[in-house]
């Protein structure tokens, strides 16, 4: 089913970087067949499995679009990669998008000059944190990271991991 997620994601990922946009029109048929490939005779891994990967997918996703970090379309794209390759593999596939959402999102603050200022902030927070005191509001900004790319990646590295002999979970 990996193979599957990748190519969702690698949809997902060209239409993110083009329209900053991850289209319903993907994630929900995603979503469906997913569960629907649980329900057959002697699949690998069953509806349960499909269903706590949705769920898994979906739940960390969307605590992270409710605090302003992911888009509506990455959480839908998660919990459809859930769906797909079931858990624990969701859990491979979220750790790796992240480590790729991280060094995207920096290559990204390299690219736009705005390292320094961000690095900058993040520790005059981390200062007012640190003693107590409440940071002020974070303006927001128009930079914007594709995480559908980062998520792709996140994806093909999970396919990878075992070939390479790293593989976490799956």
């Amino acid at each position: 089913m990996l193979w599957l997620a990748l190519a969702l994601a690698s949809v997902a990922a060209l239409i993110d970087v083009r329209s900053g946009r991850i289209p319903n029109a993907i994630t929900y048929p995603a979503i469906a067949l997913g569960l629907a490939l649980g329900l057959a005779p002697g699949a690998d891994p069953g509806l349960g499995a499909r269903g706590l990967g949705l769920a898994v997918g979906f739940g960390p996703s969307f605590a992270l679009f409710l605090a302003g970090v992911l888009g509506g379309g990455d959480v839908k794209l998660l919990a459809a990669l859930g769906a797909l390759v079931g858990f624990p593999a969701i859990v491979e596939v979220l750790l790796y998008s992240g480590l790729a959402g991280a060094v995207i999102g920096l290559g990204v603050l390299v690219w736009n000059g705005r390292l320094a200022a961000t690095l900058h902030g993040m520790a005059a927070i981390a200062g007012m944190a640190s003693l107590g005191q409440r940071p002020p509001p974070v303006p927001a900004r128009d930079l914007r990271i594709p995480l559908g790319a980062a998520i792709c990646t996140g994806v093909a590295w999970t396919l990878a991991a075992p070939v390479w002999g790293v593989g976490l979970v799956s």
